[in-house]
C-alpha cells in the first residue's frame, strides 16, 4: 500500500508498533525518493493515534489517505481464549480501526477536499471454520463498521469515501503477531494451539 502510494506522489506516512520493521520500511520508502515519515504507534491507544494524527498535519499539513492496515491474531477455541486474547486481538484489529476513524475523519471533514479511509479485513472475517474466533469477530466488526462509516458519510454528502480491502493469502508476519504483544496481556503460550504451518 505505502509503495503504490509512494508511486502516486503521495507524501507517505508510516505507522508501526514494531519500531526496527518501521525503519526498515521507511528507509526502504526514501531509497526510491518517496517523502515519508514513520511514527512508532500502537493503534489500541487513542492517545497514540491521536498523536500520529498531530505529527502527519504538522509534518505535511493534511491527510487525504487513511489505510487502517494493523492486524493481530491469537489462534486457540472460543472457550479456551483468554480475556488477554480477545483484549489484545479486538483492541488493535477493531478498537485500532474506530480509533483511527474518531481521530481521522474530522481532520478529512474540515479539510472539504476529497480524502478518503481504506480498512483492510480478511476473508476470514466473512468464513466461520473453528480457530482463531477473536482475529474472525475483529474483522467482521470492521466490515460492519465501514459499511455504516459509508452510508453516514455518503449522508451527508461528505467528501470522504470508504472502501474495504479483503486480500486473500498474503505472506505476512501475521502467525507470529505475539512478537509485540504487550507485557500487561501476555498469555501462556501453550494454549495457543495454532503452529506457523497452519
Amino acid at each position: 500500500l505505502a509503495e503504490r502510494c509512494a508511486q502516486e506522489g503521495m507524501k507517505v506516512v508510516l505507522a508501526d508498533v514494531e519500531e526496527p520493521a518501521l525503519r526498515t520500511a521507511e528507509e526502504r520508502l526514501r531509497a526510491t525518493g518517496a517523502t515519508t515519515l514513520g511514527v512508532v504507534t500502537d493503534v489500541s491507544k487513542e492517545t497514540e493515534v491521536e498523536k500520529l494524527a498531530q505529527t502527519t498535519l504538522q509534518t505535511f499539513g493534511g491527510v487525504h489517505l487513511l489505510c487502517n492496515n494493523a492486524g493481530v491474531s491469537a489462534g486457540t477455541t472460543v472457550w479456551q481464549s483468554s480475556l488477554a486474547d480477545w483484549q489484545w486481538v479486538l483492541g488493535v484489529n477493531l478498537w485500532g480501526v474506530i480509533y483511527g476513524i474518531r481521530t481521522f475523519v474530522p481532520i478529512m471533514l474540515a479539510q472539504e477536499s476529497e480524502s478518503h479511509i481504506v480498512n483492510t479485513v480478511s476473508l476470514a472475517g466473512m468464513v466461520s471454520l473453528p480457530g482463531m474466533a477473536s482475529y474472525k469477530v475483529s474483522k467482521q466488526g470492521v466490515i460492519t463498521l465501514s459499511e455504516t462509516l459509508y452510508h453516514e458519510l455518503k449522508k451527508q454528502t461528505a467528501k470522504v469515501g470508504v472502501s474495504v480491502l479483503f486480500p486473500g493469502g498474503v505472506r505476512t508476519r501475521l502467525i507470529d503477531s505475539a512478537r509485540n504483544r504487550p507485557t500487561d496481556l501476555q498469555n501462556d503460550p501453550s494454549l495457543d494451539t495454532q503452529t506457523p504451518e497452519e
